[in-house]
């Protein structure tokens, strides 16, 4: 039969980067500043993966599963502004290894794609005593992706569900407030803006709404910044993992996201 056709422009590029071979194949970093809600806050993310072999190199003829294996590592930090000396509140520690396919299949000339990610995660804040928190997951998500689903717009559906594993002395109780999973919608324009929203219910009920909005500023800067700017909405429970168990007021945010 003849080959798939390629895939619409969406899918052209990868977490940013356009050269597929590289083995840095993604990388995110966000600076989120001018929070308020009980003082100026910021949040910080620095987020990267990594493909440890090359997928058109000689040794993985043999086994092109390797091709598809990546590390992944995500730093976020909670910086307090509005304290004397302006200390971090705290920092979570999150790498992963997974194994990611690209393209489990695709329909419609290329309009739609499924593709999907399996992986083991760790996340700590590094702290000691009382204050230390830290906990390790498996999971699963499958991700589906449609162009042109309302009107131009692009709809990416991505549920995230995973089980804990190993101790939770530190935070026994921490499915109550961050559950089983999430799931993340994201609607993305012809003009390359994105509203995103990750929502998750913990055991108890009690959860938590992200809601994300970023636009590409080389669009109002004569194509010289390629970052975007970002905006960010935050309701409920378990922000931070030192705080994983405590809701804090709602929360604000605006100020640059270098890729999405």
């Amino acid at each position: 039969p003849p080959p798939p056709p390629p895939p619409p422009p969406h899918f052209q590029a990868e977490d940013g980067i356009r050269d597929r071979r590289k083995s840095l194949v993604g990388s995110e970093m966000c600076i989120r500043d001018s929070g308020w809600r009980d003082g100026t806050n910021a949040k910080f993310q620095l987020s990267f993966k990594y493909r440890f072999l090359n997928p058109e190199g000689r040794l993985i003829e043999g086994v092109p599963f390797f091709s598809r294996v990546y590390f992944g590592y995500t730093q976020t930090s909670l910086w307090d502004l509005g304290e004397p000396s302006a200390p971090f509140f705290d920092t979570s520690y999150r790498p992963s290894l997974f194994y990611r396919h690209d393209r489990l299949t695709v329909w419609g000339n290329g309009r739609g794609r499924l593709w999907g990610q399996i992986g083991i995660d760790h996340e700590s804040n590094g702290k000691a005593g009382d204050d230390s928190r830290s906990y390790n997951t498996i999971y699963v998500q499958p991700v589906l992706e449609i162009d042109r689903a309302i009107g131009s717009a692009h709809l990416t559906v991505e549920p995230r569900l995973w089980a804990y594993v190993g101790d939770l002395s530190e935070n026994p109780d921490i499915a109550e407030y961050r559950g089983y999973g999430h799931l993340r919608l994201a609607v993305t324009g012809r003009a390359e803006w994105q509203i995103a929203a990750t929502g998750r219910v913990g055991t108890s009920g009690k959860g938590s709404l992200q809601v994300d909005l970023t636009y590409p500023m080389d669009r109002i800067l004569l194509r010289t910044f390629d970052a975007f700017l970002y905006a960010q909405y935050f309701n409920g429970w378990s922000e931070s993992l030192l705080g994983y168990d405590e809701r804090l007021p709602w929360q604000l945010r605006i100020g640059i996201s270098v890729v999405r």
